[in-house]
């Protein structure tokens, strides 16, 4: 993910750019033209770069949309660094379609570089079953919704080692509730198995890496929010202008995982994630793509020893239930493109039982559209109930402004609590007065560009 800032840096150029291209473009509106079904088009979209998904959603397309071809490339590498999708608008190359989040895509959005979705007539008729909350985190000011999540509703669970777990002497009746019975639990799965006096299984993995989020959507949302006891309490105000995290709270999210690996050992000290599969540690808390490689015996060592249970973090503050966080796949339509209803015909598809699915068995991408958690494949797979109706669990988006700011300004102060360099407490503080420091930047640089 970008960091909103970044985007505003290029804004000047692109908007030159964009006056450029407009001259010699016709502005689409949301519903503007007539698809002619006589003519081949060829609508090209940056998506997921995974060859067999590629290739079965560009032929399906093809065939139900036969004046439709459709080009998926993964997204190029801009020379020297900096965002494609800025610079394809700036040189007049952007794709008709292309793949952002929910919260990445407010910047795109919001300096011209897209086309409204929701302005299409079918629009309400083709999200009717996409959850209303997902469907808002992609509205901007003016009230339009420009990033349609389509896929990948992951949420977070704990996954645990079925063996590791019958070895130790637990039951599903020692399944933890509270965040007090997981440590528990972990105590009893950490374990030093040749007696060489050092620990080589241990109960639970952490993201011990603060940068890209990983702490913070695992672990830094749900505890926050538990401790909280309030889902809609973020970490920057709804309009993006103020910081508003809860700095006692947040320090207390850091000091129950920092604990986990400096205070009850239960948890590996090396910078390392993911190691789940390597069957050396007994319990991960991750979203549902993780089946997949665990089920892959060349990625796993744990095939068919595994299950899940939804996370707990009760017994932390106010909360009543366990809170989890959503994060998603978006598509945006560029507001340049020549074939604005064959796009449009291209997320239709997406959000279709066939192009839900396609994304959820070679993706592992949780659907978005609710009547899919019906489909037998769906339902066969082990995880699709446990993510889709966790027990005494709810769910709700992130942040819609900043969101890799946060995670990468925030989440590292694990890192430092970890490396011994502060408490938690001094570690967010610091944090936040840095995440401060970049959102008055930002608002700053908009002002200058926009003059609001």
């Amino acid at each position: 993910m970008i960091k909103r800032n970044t985007v505003i840096l290029f804004a000047a150029f692109v908007s030159i750019a964009l006056l450029v291209s407009a001259c010699s473009n016709n502005q689409n509106k949301g519903n503007a033209g007539v698809v002619n079904k006589d003519e081949i088009v060829t609508i090209t979209y940056w998506g997921y770069a995974q060859p067999e998904y590629q290739q079965q959603v560009e032929k399906r397309v093809s065939e139900v949309f036969p004046n439709i071809r459709l080009k998926i490339t993964g997204f190029p590498t801009v020379t020297g660094g900096g965002d494609p999708i800025i610079s394809a608008a700036a040189a007049g190359t952007l794709p008709d379609l292309f793949n952002s989040n929910p919260t990445q895509g407010s910047a795109y959005s919001s300096i011209g570089l897209t086309q409204p979705l929701s302005t299409f007539e079918d629009f309400e008729s083709v999200t009717k079953d996409v959850d209303q909350n997902l469907i808002e985190s992609g509205r901007i000011e003016e009230g339009e919704v420009h990033n349609l999540i389509f896929n990948g509703a992951n949420s977070v669970a704990m996954y645990y080692n079925t063996r590791l777990w019958a070895e130790a002497g637990l039951t599903e009746a020692d399944i933890p509730k509270t965040w007090d019975e997981l440590v528990e639990v972990a105590k009893k799965l950490t374990k030093d198995t040749d007696g060489d006096g050092r620990i080589d299984q241990y109960g639970i993995e952490v993201p011990t890496s603060g940068i890209g989020g990983g702490f913070n959507f695992n672990y830094g949302y749900p505890l926050y929010w538990s401790i909280t006891g309030s889902p809609t309490d973020g970490f920057i105000s709804k309009d993006g202008k103020e910081v508003t995290v809860d700095i006692p709270a947040y320090a207390k999210a850091i000091e129950l995982v920092s604990d986990l690996v400096l205070n009850h050992k239960v948890a590996p000290p090396e910078r390392t994630q993911d190691i789940f599969p390597t069957g050396t540690t007994a319990m991960m808390a991750n979203g549902p793509h993780m089946e997949l490689i665990l089920n892959d015996p060349n990625k796993s060592r744990v095939v068919d020893e595994w299950d899940v249970f939804p996370m707990p973090t009760l017994g932390l503050g106010k909360a009543t239930v366990n809170y989890m966080p959503v994060g998603g796949r978006t598509v945006m339509m560029s507001k340049h493109t020549k074939h604005p209803e064959e796009a449009w015909e291209v997320i239709k598809f997406l959000l279709s039982e066939e192009g839900q699915m396609l994304g959820f068995n070679l993706l592992g991408e949780m659907p978005v559209v609710k009547t899919v958690y019906d489909h037998p494949d769906f339902q066969a797979r082990r995880t699709a109930g446990i993510f889709t109706s966790l027990e005494n669990t709810e769910f709700y988006a992130r942040d819609p402004y900043y969101y890799s700011i946060i995670n990468n300004t925030l989440s590292p102060a694990l890192d430092t609590v970890l490396a011994g360099n502060a408490s938690p407490e001094d570690a967010v503080k610091a944090a936040v007065t840095s995440l401060e420091a970049l959102v008055k930047e930002d608002i700053a640089s908009q002002e200058a560009l926009y003059g609001k």
